[in-house]
């Protein structure tokens, strides 16, 4: 597994209307607020020349709700906008992996959102992957 340097990592979790700045990191994961109700992680990993992004969410107790994963290049030379997103249950720890996506053979910078909704609570992650260094 190859490390990947991040430009920039900006999270904000938020509970209905109450918002909050959490700025954490853990190899190439950026994490929302892991003490709310509702977290998200967004994990990106290189494999070979491919990278892989997925989504992650924590709850404090089962749920159901929806979630939304973008991708889209920033820096490089090929062009790439997916979006991927749909309903979700976590398991009975809480946890649930939230899309998946994997590119390959470029070095390029993506930004990566996720943003995760399950009733009232919601949280969002963002970050910036660089594949040119």
């Amino acid at each position: 597994m190859t490390v990947i340097k991040l430009l920039k990592i900006l999270t904000v979790p938020m509970l209905v209307g109450v918002g909050g700045t959490a700025v954490a990191v853990q190899a190439s994961q950026a994490i929302s607020d892991p003490v709310a109700p509702l977290a998200c992680e967004i994990s990106a990993k290189t494999h070979g020349h491919a990278l892989s992004i997925k989504g992650i969410v924590t709850a404090e107790a089962p749920l159901e709700g929806a979630y939304q994963l973008k991708v889209k290049s920033v820096g490089g030379a090929n062009r790439t906008n997916i979006v991927q997103g749909g309903g979700f249950a976590t398991n009975d720890d809480g946890e649930a992996e939230l899309g998946n996506v994997t590119l390959g053979g470029s070095r390029a910078s993506y930004s990566v959102e996720l943003v995760v909704e399950a009733g009232e609570l919601d949280a969002k992650c963002s970050q910036i992957v660089d594949l040119r260094a």
